[in-house]
């Protein structure tokens, strides 16, 4: 897809994931996946670019060289550090377990260091979790993110089906 410009930082990370895709399914060369996304740099985005490229001798950039320019002209630190931010305070509280993975997973990409490894991104996840929740988990003793999050989903859906049930034979 092209790309003009960022209004949302959000935005610029969309495209880069995309192309990413893209390049993946390709099987592209690091040369390759900057020269196709410079070619979908349109308007202001393409301007931005050729202003990046003078300021190289040789004008060439690795794909990493590219997406950090392109990250920090588009994506600014400002927003990078206030989603870092979110998902370090981020707490399950009146969200079902399902929605606050949903945020869980999309500010996780923001802080890769701290979810990259598997145990590292179950307990992080663990931590935001309702303390019923955490109380059950912890003591299962699971260790990955898959057994934390479908345990959570389990032990929600019959917290769920309790609930019901009560209301039920109240109303009884």
């Amino acid at each position: 897809p092209p790309f003009l410009v960022a209004v949302d930082p959000l935005d610029a990370d969309a495209w880069i994931t995309e192309l990413e895709k893209v390049h993946k399914i390709l099987k592209c060369t690091d040369e390759e996946k900057v020269d196709t996304a410079v070619h979908l740099l349109q308007g202001r985005a393409a301007t931005w670019w050729e202003v990046e490229v003078k300021k190289k001798t040789d004008g060439k950039h690795t794909w990493e060289q590219f997406k950090k320019l392109f990250f920090d002209h588009h994506f600014p630190m400002t927003k990078r550090t206030e989603f870092i931010e979110q998902f370090l305070r981020l707490k399950q509280a009146g969200r079902t377990v399902e929605e606050y993975e949903r945020e869980f997973s999309r500010l996780a990409r923001f802080v890769p260091q701290l979810t990259t490894e598997d145990t590292d991104r179950s307990a992080r996840f663990l931590q935001g979790l309702h303390l019923s929740l955490q109380k059950v988990i912890c003591a299962a003793n699971l260790t990955t993110y898959a057994d934390t999050l479908s345990c959570a989903m389990r032990i929600e859906a019959v917290e769920q089906m309790e609930k019901r049930a009560n209301d039920k034979r109240k109303q009884e």
